[in-house]
């Protein structure tokens, strides 16, 4: 590393310390505004400028689509502003999700994530075959049944580092969760309500076993008010139903989840009487955030 690299480094870092330590009075404010941030969960978001070199300032954290203003020294030092999902103290940028390069005038930042999923899912009980063959109303798995076999019933390409794949089924009120997954043809990360008959090589979840007993009633995916989808949510989130509260009254339903942070992004309403086995294609349903720095006072 040569002297230039070491003086701006040391310079960054007495902005850092600056900034963190005494609240100058001289620091200028930059102005952050979000659009379509969904709830922040457990955790929540940071904003950051990070230079050419790959070093990063966290300018502060926020919750939900609030944005607010934070203070910087000197912006001419950065190239990029940044927002991530971070759980704890962060020390270094977690999970991105907007992204944006910074100009004398600010920066734009747009969605950082590149989402190619499209597909469908079939209602099946392939691990409990052994004691029943007629409750596959009670599983839903992304694949399709074709001359008795199971084929992959989603097309997707690997999430971005720190963010996977996550299925849900929203069932009398209650959202349930499926597992996480970056591959259409291997099995999910859990099989929470699952039988003990072998997986089948495709994400998705039966919901024959430990399920919540505050259920109104046994789960009916085929029941006419059900829902399946798939969020894009970070893998620092625990999404195990050990990890909160499945109930209700845990959340509000047109806000979806605190626990169910991610970006909603397939989805499909059950149809009722739905057969077992039959594709049903899911509709793409992702609303891409959006975020502008203003300049500096």
């Amino acid at each position: 590393m040569d002297h230039d690299d070491r003086s701006d480094r040391m310079n960054k870092a007495m902005i850092a310390a600056t900034l963190l330590l005494c609240g100058c009075t001289s620091a200028s404010t930059l102005t952050l505004d979000t659009l379509d941030l969904p709830a922040s969960g457990p955790g929540s978001y940071a904003l950051w400028l990070r230079d050419s070199g790959g070093d990063s300032l966290l300018l502060g954290t926020f919750a939900d689509n609030e944005g607010g203003t934070f203070a910087v020294d000197d912006l001419s030092l950065w190239s990029e502003a940044l927002v991530t999902i971070e759980v704890g103290e962060p020390s270094e940028p977690g999970a991105e999700i907007l992204v944006g390069p910074v100009t004398a005038d600010g920066a734009d930042l747009a969605f950082a994530l590149d989402v190619d999923i499209a597909g469908g899912t079939s209602l099946w009980t392939p691990t409990d075959n052994d004691v029943a063959d007629d409750n596959h109303h009670q599983g839903a798995w992304f694949m399709e049944r074709v001359n008795d076999t199971s084929q992959a019933g989603l097309t997707l390409s690997p999430p971005a580092p720190g963010w996977s794949y996550a299925g849900w089924t929203q069932t009398q009120d209650w959202f349930l969760p499926m597992g996480t997954f970056s591959a259409p043809d291997a099995a999910d990360s859990d099989c929470f309500f699952c039988g003990v008959d072998d997986l089948v090589p495709v994400p998705g979840e039966d919901f024959v076993a430990a399920v919540p007993a505050e259920l109104p009633d046994a789960v009916n995916l085929a029941d006419g008010a059900s829902v399946i989808f798939v969020s894009l949510s970070p893998d620092a989130y625990d999404l195990s139903p050990d990890a909160y509260d499945l109930s209700p009254d845990a959340y509000d339903l047109t806000e979806g989840g605190p626990f169910r942070f991610g970006f909603d992004v397939l989805s499909v309403d059950v149809p009722a009487g739905q057969i077992g086995g039959e594709l049903m294609d899911m509709a793409s349903v992702l609303v891409a955030p959006s975020g502008g720095l203003s300049p500096p006072e």
